[in-house]
């Protein structure tokens, strides 16, 4: 849920990105996907090199190959989506790759106080980006999970695009 007042993204297609000094993340292929992948063309060579009866190759290259291009579509359309940027405009924490318009969410800089950097209290210990905006809002967090993030790079674009907004590492 997108707190009040803050934009939100209504196409999986991030505008306004002419500036050089953005920093930018997107995500990458997800391990997971890779897994079930190669599990699907195993499958399916097995199904193509294993004497099998007509049906059972049929079925099987079906269910494995058929899933095989699906992850792989879904793999490659994750690897086009911004999961963080940093420019002129704000800072956009890109949503879940699955429902990437409505989960996205840009929090302009005269709204932002601080950014901050800590871990995951429970489960791994991943790296957590939080927006912490003037007043009573909410801050707005997400996951470093299926991206990498750069603090230098990072620091430096809240150095060039909003200098009086802190920058505070509790990693």
């Amino acid at each position: 849920m997108t707190p009040p007042g803050f934009g939100l993204v209504l196409s999986g297609t991030i505008t306004a990105m002419a500036s050089t000094d953005a920093y930018q993340e997107k995500y990458s292929f997800p391990a997971s996907y890779a897994r079930l992948l190669f599990i699907c063309v195993a499958f399916a060579f097995g199904g193509i090199f294993v004497a099998l009866p007509v049906a059972t190759r049929m079925v099987e290259l079906v269910i494995f190959g058929g899933g095989g291009l699906v992850l792989t579509f879904l793999g490659l359309r994750a690897t086009r989506l911004v999961a963080l940027r940093v420019d002129e405009n704000g800072i956009t924490l890109g949503g879940s790759p699955m429902q990437y318009a409505s989960t996205t969410t840009i929090v302009p800089w005269p709204e932002m106080r601080t950014v901050r950097l800590t871990r995951q209290p429970e489960g791994p210990s991943l790296p957590v980006i939080t927006a912490v905006p003037h007043g009573q809002r909410e801050p707005v967090s997400k996951t470093v999970q299926g991206w990498r993030l750069d603090s230098e790079r990072l620091g430096a674009a809240l150095r060039a695009f909003a200098p009086g907004v802190y920058l505070n590492d509790q990693r």
